[in-house]
């Protein structure tokens, strides 16, 4: 079962252009072990963050987030960081869809919210219907809601799951 509503507070704010491979530095793009990424998480922005980041926070990002091709260390260190999603003005086009593909990072779309929120504000997010509550201004912002295929292939545990269970459906 899929937690579509998520509370958490605002890790971190990137700027427009945002390459995924950054959270752990180009240095250690081979690394895969969680606890290694964790420590190197966001290591080149600010010492220490994965002390500071709680499970369930999130993302922010202005336009264009996840460009450039991400490697899978992006979401094994999202994944050891706890996470509870990106949301962003806009990511690349083949950001939303490689995460639906992996049923993770959640993320949505949600034009302006890089400037209607601020570093620890605490926010609530439904992914499927697209509304970002900001707990600590007390604004509501409407994001894209999530495509019901795209709903579908989450809830399965992404593409390879969904296949999997369309192709025994059919024997």
């Amino acid at each position: 079962m899929v937690d579509w509503i998520r509370q958490g507070r605002v890790a971190w704010i990137f700027e427009e252009n945002f390459v995924p491979d950054d959270l752990m530095g180009a240095d250690n793009l081979t690394v895969e072990d969680p606890e290694k990424l964790k420590l190197l998480a966001m290591k080149d922005y600010e010492a220490g963050f994965s002390e500071k980041v709680q499970t369930g926070d999130f993302f922010v990002a202005k336009k264009n987030y996840g460009y450039a091709r991400a490697h899978a260390g992006v979401n094994i260190t999202m994944k050891a960081l706890g996470l509870g999603g990106v949301i962003a003005d806009s990511f690349t086009a083949n950001y939303p869809v490689g995460a639906a593909n992996n049923a993770y990072p959640m993320v949505l779309t949600c034009p302006g919210i890089s400037e209607k929120v601020s570093r620890w504000d605490q926010l609530e997010v439904d992914f499927k219907t697209g509304v970002v509550k900001n707990l600590t201004t007390e604004e509501t912002i409407q994001g894209v809601p999530t495509p019901n295929d795209v709903v579908e292939m989450i809830e399965a545990g992404g593409l390879e799951a969904e296949l999997r269970t369309n192709l025994q459906g059919k024997q």
